[in-house]
């Protein structure tokens, strides 16, 4: 599992002194590393929005997908200015549907929503090879 920041995350947390690099660049470069070393999974976990996710995915192949989720209730317990919430369960379907069609093979739901969700997505997203709340 490679975690990863964005020039972005200084303006949202204080993770101490950290030096922020162009996370595609510096994850192709990690990726590479760790498939030398004989990583048949990488998974790259990051709070960097939708473009820099399909960035990764475009320019890193040996990344390896995950989709991930959170609960609609973080509307009400931060600040979360524009960002628009929907159903977790139709929105992994609708996207799942659609890695699937592009040959993504192995795809992973990492959410907050809790246990019943989960459930709930692993019962109802056939597309979905893990669930990881």
């Amino acid at each position: 599992v490679i975690g990863y920041l964005t020039p972005e995350t200084q303006f949202l947390s204080s993770v101490g002194k950290v030096k922020f690099l162009n996370e595609v660049e510096s994850i192709k470069k990690e990726a590479a590393r760790l498939t030398e070393q004989g990583v048949k999974l990488i998974i790259a976990l990051g709070h960097s929005g939708f473009n820099v996710d399909k960035s990764i995915a475009a320019n890193v192949p040996e990344v390896d997908l995950v989709i991930g989720y959170l609960t609609p209730e973080t509307q009400f317990l931060s600040s979360v200015g524009k960002v628009k919430f929907l159903n977790e369960v139709e929105s992994i379907k609708k996207e799942a549907a659609r890695l699937t069609e592009q040959g993504v093979k192995l795809i992973i739901a990492l959410g907050h929503s809790g246990f019943n969700v989960d459930k709930s997505i692993a019962a109802n997203v056939p597309e979905v090879d893990l669930v990881i709340g």
